[in-house]
């Protein structure tokens, strides 16, 4: 079981990187060179050090799944609370540190602690279009992921008998899923390694565990909650009932859109069969093409298949009128519902800050939106 401590209980000079950096070489096409190293924090005491991976733990945020411009998936948190931020400048005093011990080996000879020139922190700001930082936004910490990275749905698993606390058990989801959704979770993150290949090196931050605790539309209002909302609500507790009402007559006598065409009428004829809405054709009307994808017809247009005009003389006339919507918006399938497995491991008891959210709703926890 690896061990995390919150972020706002790192010290930075506990982070090391205790060996050079080590050459490799990137996957063809393009065969580059670059280096790295790899960090280790210790979690006891200069007498009696326990050494492993830096893993730290974040008070409950708000963040976004996402992908970059190159495809690569991201996990961006807002960094609310006072004591992270704190313990994120000590991580980013601890990298430092480590660069410094091997600036000759990154080619950084001019590279001090105090003048750290473009070194990457582990927090950044957002900014405008134009550059310029959003004065007043909250720090956002950028998380990659990678094959150690766990999303995990948290449910219920009974009770310990022996000491009547409620036991959870993790069930893992994928990440790729919530691309785009606004998320409010618990993380534990990795501080990995130093990447190099020019310039400056790189700290490279991981998500290794993600406990989901509410998901929602990016940029979703919850408006009933509003105030003025709730209190028109109380003084007219029949609105709601009116209003579905209303709406469901809307719904009924609105008709549905014709898919169909007419062909292209000449301004300068009058009593035209084509002004009239009819459609000529010199033979039977041509089939509609079933879509090769059912998929793609629910969201692109359908493609109708336009009789053509006769060069020499009009043959006969049909009256055309749409009977209901194309064929394949009537053979559509429901989508299969999925049942994810239980998690097979034996769940594991939260974090003290956690256990306090889950409880209570309350506690030293920080919940926000992106």
């Amino acid at each position: 079981m690896s061990t995390f401590i919150p972020l706002s209980a790192c010290n930075g000079a506990n982070l090391s990187a205790p060996n050079p950096p080590k050459e490799y070489k990137t996957q063809p096409p393009k065969t580059e060179k670059y280096t790295r190293t790899y960090f280790q924090y210790n979690y006891g005491t200069v007498e009696r050090p326990t050494i492993a991976e830096p893993l730290f733990e974040l008070q409950i945020a708000s963040g976004i799944v996402k992908r970059n411009p190159k495809g690569a998936w991201k996990l961006n948190l807002r960094v609310k609370n006072e004591a992270d931020r704190a313990g994120a400048q000590q991580l980013d005093w601890g990298v430092k540190q480590c660069v410094f011990k091997w600036k000759g080996k990154f080619g950084c000879y001019n590279f001090t602690v105090e003048n750290p020139g473009d070194l990457r922190g582990s927090m950044f700001f957002g900014r405008t279009e134009d550059g310029e930082v959003i004065q007043g936004s909250d720090p956002i910490m950028s998380l990659k992921m990678d094959d150690k990275t766990r999303f995990k749905e948290l449910r219920v698993n009974g009770t310990d008998p022996a000491t009547g606390q409620v036991r959870y058990a993790e069930i893992p989801i994928d990440y790729k899923m919530l691309e785009g959704k606004s998320i409010e979770c618990g993380v534990v993150f990795c501080a990995r390694d130093l990447y190099h290949a020019q310039g400056t090196p790189l700290p490279q931050f991981f998500t290794r565990s993600c406990l989901i605790f509410g998901v929602s539309d990016k940029g979703a209002v919850e408006h009933t909650k509003s105030e003025s909302i709730i209190q028109y609500l109380t003084q007219n507790p029949d609105v709601l009932r009116m209003v579905q009402e209303q709406l469901e007559k809307t719904r009924a006598s609105a008709p549905p859109p014709s898919l169909l065409q007419s062909p292209p009428t000449n301004p300068g004829a009058t009593g035209s069969p084509a002004a009239s809405g009819t459609v000529i054709s010199s033979g039977p009307p041509p089939a509609a093409l079933p879509p090769a994808n059912p998929i793609q017809a629910l969201t692109a247009p359908p493609q109708l298949a336009l009789p053509q005009f006769p060069q020499q003389a009009y043959g006969q006339v049909q009256q055309q009128q749409p009977t209901g919507y194309p064929q394949h918006f009537q053979t559509t399938q429901p989508g299969a519902s999925i049942e994810l497995p239980m998690y097979n491991q034996a769940p594991q008891q939260p974090s003290a800050q956690l256990a306090s959210y889950l409880q209570t709703g309350q506690g030293p926890v920080v919940l926000g939106r992106m």
